[in-house]
């Protein structure tokens, strides 16, 4: 059995099995105490976690740091990722999906945005993602390429007077369209929404509105379940196959902006890897840390 159990998130498949290691010191974030009960409703009792922190903490496994690092609100309130240095592994807990599309539901962008620019500079070899396979930084990158181009897009429709459900049945997903649940767009596009109205975190009973007009608009769309190879059944409004960034372009301003768009992107993917690269090789000019986590003593 393990000493440790550490809930990344308070969803129920992050902490609902917390009672069945009852020798295990179980640790979260702060906000989980309280958070978990809220998400799990009255029909479940979960055993609260015995050791909680603010910004970060360590666990010593025989020699071994391991650094629990809070990053929330991203997902959920408290997201939390755990970075073992020595073995170049982070586990991402629900700040990164593998070839599913994530959903905000109490976080914001900017803060989600942030945790991934922390993984990326912590330039793990592999990440262990809450949801899909193990993969490298690119599925951070990948993550962080899909949440911009939701935001961008949810504001120009925003500032256009659309509702959420309007935007989202106009937002073009290109080769995100491929990922699993790709109709969880909605439930991220209203995210966007209270984000650009400077509106608090939604409520338990909201949450379930949003999740039910989600699933309504999943089944009129024809949504892959995730049993689904890619191409089968409807795929939401996955439109075209080319990148999002350059559909929008071309839709907007011709096809001249949207090859400056996929060029800009393999730049910036060419001084990623040459930063980690000098990183790797000893020879200083790797990147600071991203400013709201450089005062972490973990560092």
């Amino acid at each position: 059995m393990p000493k440790h159990v550490i809930n990344t998130s308070e969803d129920g498949d992050h902490a609902s099995g917390n009672q069945l290691f009852p020798d295990a010191e179980i640790i979260a974030h702060r906000t989980l105490q309280d958070r978990m009960n809220q998400v799990a409703g009255s029909a479940q009792h979960l055993a609260s976690p015995a050791t909680l922190f603010d910004d970060c903490h360590t666990i010593d496994l025989d020699g071994m740091e391991v650094h629990l690092i809070h990053v929330g609100p991203c997902h959920h309130v408290g997201d939390t990722i755990v970075h073992v240095p020595r073995e170049g592994v982070v586990f991402a807990g629900d700040v990164v999906y593998r070839e599913c599309t994530p959903m905000g539901w109490q976080g914001s962008s900017e803060k989600w945005l942030q945790g991934l620019d922390l993984i990326v500079w912590l330039d793990p070899e592999v990440i262990v993602p809450g949801h899909g396979r193990p993969c490298g930084i690119e599925g951070a990158m990948e993550m962080k390429a899909y949440l911009e181009h939701v935001r961008d897009e949810s504001r120009w429709c925003f500032e256009r007077g659309q509702s959420a459900l309007e935007a989202a049945k106009e937002i073009e997903l290109g080769p995100y369209r491929a990922w699993r649940w790709p109709a969880r767009l909605y439930a991220n596009v209203e995210s966007a929404y209270r984000e650009f109205r400077n509106e608090a975190r939604p409520c338990p009973r909201t949450r379930h509105a949003i999740a039910t007009r989600w699933s309504n608009w999943r089944r009129r769309a024809g949504s892959r379940s995730s049993s689904d190879p890619p191409g089968n059944k409807g795929a939401g409004n996955g439109h075209a196959d080319e990148h999002p960034a350059a559909a929008t372009a071309s839709r907007r301003s011709g096809t001249g902006q949207a090859a400056s768009v996929a060029a800009g992107a393999r730049g910036r993917l060419r001084g990623r890897r040459a930063r980690r690269a000098r990183r790797r090789d000893g020879g200083g000019g790797g990147r600071a840390p991203p400013a709201e986590h450089r005062h972490h003593p973990w560092r």
